[in-house]
């Protein structure tokens, strides 16, 4: 086993790579595919999100190469706990790319995640946890009718791609939205490089209870 002290080290690089200063890049250097799915209650009352992260070839070797020290390409409890630590953790600093929103409500940044899993998918690493609406300050009640989600990085160093489609799994009593919301407009800058600018409308997805 790699000593930690070598790979906090190693995870330097890996955390300057994924949330270093983004100011001056001018595309995309990670690209994620993303999903979301609702997590409710046997009765159908919605508690959280949950979402799924796959990174592309390049950034999952990285990290894969520093966690998965016996090369049997399965993530073991701790080598989970050290990709949390080390390649997940500062995600919380960006509200992990996500904003959601209840009916016409505040935007809702979340500040708490639940339920952390890693995996490798072939040789692409994914990532699993869940936003519960509670403890990120949004109250689902059964008057509410519709819940959207967006996530994106405004910095524009990594690029969050929707799956098609970018649901998973049953909605129980929701119908399900994805479109590109042209009311929200994200301006990439490429900073110190000077140029040139980009604007874009976020991908969105609504969650609908008829």
């Amino acid at each position: 086993m790699l000593k930690k002290s070598k790979f906090r080290q190693g995870s330097l690089v890996l955390l300057f790579l994924f949330f270093g200063s983004v100011s001056s890049f001018a595309h995309p250097h990670i690209v994620v595919d993303y999903s979301v799915r609702l997590v409710q209650t046997s009765s159908g009352g919605l508690t959280g999100i949950r979402v799924t992260w796959l990174f592309d070839p390049l950034f999952s070797q990285e990290v894969i190469f520093e966690v998965d020290r016996n090369r049997d390409q399965v993530l073991q409890s701790g080598e989970i706990e050290m990709v949390y630590s080390f390649a997940f953790q500062s995600t919380a600093f960006y509200n992990y790319f996500t904003r959601f929103q209840i009916d016409s409500g505040d935007i809702i940044f979340p500040t708490e995640v639940r339920d952390f899993h890693a995996r490798i998918e072939g040789r692409r690493l994914a990532y699993e946890f869940t936003l519960p609406l509670a403890e990120n300050q949004a109250n689902w009640t059964p008057t509410n009718s519709k819940l959207s989600v967006w996530i994106y990085d405004e910095t524009f160093f990594s690029a969050f791609i929707p799956k098609d489609p970018p649901f998973e799994g049953n909605s129980l009593g929701f119908q399900t939205r994805f479109f590109k919301d042209e009311a929200r407009v994200i301006t990439y800058d490429s900073g110190d490089l000077g140029t040139r600018t980009t604007r874009t409308n976020p991908d969105k997805i609504e969650f609908i209870r008829p």
